[in-house]
């Protein structure tokens, strides 16, 4: 990935654009109390941010253009659906 966060709390990441189109983009392992805006994908990006671990919860992103991402997020099987809140 081209940005990688584990075991985080309190995050913001905002106006983040990669210029690669690398899959996932972005990684969130273990990531509590994110906030991630006006941030862009990069044409040709498979996954744009993956999600894992445990302790994953109260992810939100909010007005980000991830149309050219052939999907905006993935969660790994051990993080609940409400851990990510996606708002356009």
């Amino acid at each position: 990935p081209a940005l990688a966060c584990e075991d985080i709390s309190g995050l913001e990441l905002f106006g983040w654009r990669a210029t690669t189109n690398d899959s996932p983009a972005i990684v969130f392992q273990d990531v509590r109390d994110a906030l991630v805006h006006g941030c862009q994908a990069a044409p040709g990006t498979g996954t744009w941010l993956r999600v894992g671990g445990n302790n994953s919860a109260a992810i939100r992103l909010v007005a980000n253009e991830l149309s050219a991402a052939s999907q905006a997020v993935a969660l790994g099987r051990e993080v609940p659906r409400r851990a990510v809140m996606v708002k356009p």
